[in-house]
């Protein structure tokens, strides 16, 4: 839906040409946030591509692929909980100015 009203593509008014409206801080916020969106979304294409070109992985899914299925389970969930347990205050990914 975004991107419906984003683009222009309904009748009303869209992102874009309300733009001129918004002040400096909320163009760079939206610019950040498509940043962050679209470095991830790369970030996890590369990683997909590299498991995927890599044997080992293969190998382990096809040898015991519940203890693979499990492993994987276990890794989201630890990935998930770092994410959650990082500080909302944590500015180590943000630039200073903000």
């Amino acid at each position: 839906a975004t991107c419906f009203y984003g683009l222009g593509l309904s009748k009303e008014a869209g992102a874009i040409d309300k733009a001129a409206f918004w002040d400096p801080i909320v163009r760079e916020r939206i610019r950040k946030t498509y940043l962050y969106f679209a470095g991830d979304i790369a970030l996890i294409g590369a990683a997909a591509v590299a498991a995927s070109r890599t044997r080992l992985m293969g190998v382990l899914a096809r040898v015991s692929p519940l203890a693979f299925g499990i492993g994987c389970l276990v890794a989201s969930t630890g990935c998930y909980y770092l994410i959650v347990s990082t500080p909302y205050e944590n500015t180590i990914p943000k630039d200073r100015k903000s």
